[in-house]
């Protein structure tokens, strides 16, 4: 189920690439790819760990929590891709944070994929650095948020959440800004 989700993600990414698609379908698209990755085990079950307690979330309540947290992360890294290199740093920022969790934990997952996305964004980075050659577009800025919020959930069996935002920060921070910039502004929070 999740490779058939982030076939979704990187599908809707191309489409919009090549012919634009409105954000509405490219957020449908990721609300389904975000519950087919709750099916296959990637679920945020808990709020964290606050003076010894543990706040969980009850199943009704963790599978929206889950795709809010899945397709706002995308949509965090897909729009702070507006300058040469951005996205793909902060990529590799984030990632980097992986892959110490996954060589510190000893998953495999979450070291070889973390490794693999940075070997990448950084031959990537060699070309895209100012001014670019070549561009991430919506298909790769999905698709890496996509795949950055997984090893995220799948960190949280290891780390607590709020930790995961600390570590995926700068992108929603970003996202909330550009929100409250564009309301004051009398524009849809949403274009």
């Amino acid at each position: 189920l999740t490779l058939i989700a982030i076939i979704m993600v990187f599908g809707i990414g191309i489409i919009d690439d090549v012919i634009s698609v409105s954000s509405k379908t490219k957020f449908i698209v990721l609300i389904l790819a975000s519950i087919l990755a709750y099916f296959d085990g990637f679920v945020v079950d808990n709020l964290g760990t606050y003076f010894g307690y543990t706040i969980p979330l009850a199943g009704f309540i963790a599978l929206p929590f889950t795709v809010f947290a899945i397709t706002g992360f995308t949509n965090a890294l897909n729009l702070i891709d507006g300058k040469d290199g951005l996205a793909s740093s902060v990529s590799i920022s984030i990632l980097i944070v992986h892959v110490y969790i996954g060589y510190h934990y000893d998953d495999f997952l979450i070291l070889s994929s973390a490794l693999l996305l940075i070997t990448v964004l950084g031959t990537f980075l060699i070309f895209n650095w100012y001014p670019a050659q070549v561009f991430m577009g919506d298909s790769g800025s999905l698709f890496i948020g996509f795949i950055i919020a997984m090893l995220s959930i799948h960190s949280l069996q290891y780390i607590d959440v709020t930790t995961v935002l600390f570590i995926a920060g700068l992108p929603i921070l970003d996202t909330i800004i550009v929100m409250m910039r564009r309301r004051q502004r009398g524009i849809s929070m949403f274009t």
